[in-house]
Parts: structure tokens; C-alpha cells; sequence
């Protein structure tokens, strides 16, 4: 199974929801061999958080979303007070 689980994010969250961290390395290929380099990055600085990247689930907001020395960070929150699959996505980024 580990073959197929692919965890390049390094992030943190509150009990309130906000969230913050590394979203993507740079210089690190993927299981498919992309790598992503400094310079990639320029979308807008905010974007609806999804679930499983399927944008029928909206979880929360990214707020900021930069360029780092090492790789894309992002600060955004959690829709903890509204929706359980929020609530979920905290406890599993708490649980890592």
C-alpha cells in the first residue's frame, strides 16, 4: 500500500482549524517523477482548500500561499465550526 500513498506535505494545525506548513518540496520527485523547482509557483495568493483535491468538498481556505526558500507554504483554516470532513482533516494532519 505504501506504494500508492505519497506524502510530500509537512504541515501543522490548531484546534481552531488554521493550518500551515510546507504544501510541496522543492527539488523532490514524485512517484511519477515530477519534480517541482522554485520559480513554478504563480497562482493567486488564495484558494479554496479541497479534499482529495476534488472540488465538490471544499474543507477551508488557503489564505497565503508563497514560495519558500525549500518549497511551497501555505497558511489557510479549516472549516472546523461548519463541516465534520473539516473536522476529520484536522485530527489526521494532527494524527500526521
Amino acid at each position: 500500500m505504501n506504494d500508492r500513498l505519497e506524502i510530500k506535505a509537512a504541515l501543522s494545525v490548531s484546534d481552531a482549524g488554521e493550518i500551515t506548513g510546507t504544501a510541496w518540496p522543492f527539488g523532490s520527485a514524485d512517484r511519477v517523477g515530477d519534480v517541482i523547482e522554485k520559480g513554478a509557483f504563480t497562482g493567486p495568493s488564495t484558494l479554496p482548500m479541497l479534499f482529495s483535491h476534488d472540488q465538490a468538498q471544499v474543507i477551508g481556505v488557503w489564505d497565503d500561499i508563497t514560495e519558500g526558500e525549500t518549497g511551497l507554504t501555505v497558511k489557510g483554516r479549516l472549516l472546523v465550526d461548519d463541516l465534520e470532513r473539516a473536522r476529520e482533516v484536522r485530527a489526521m494532519v494532527k494524527a500526521g
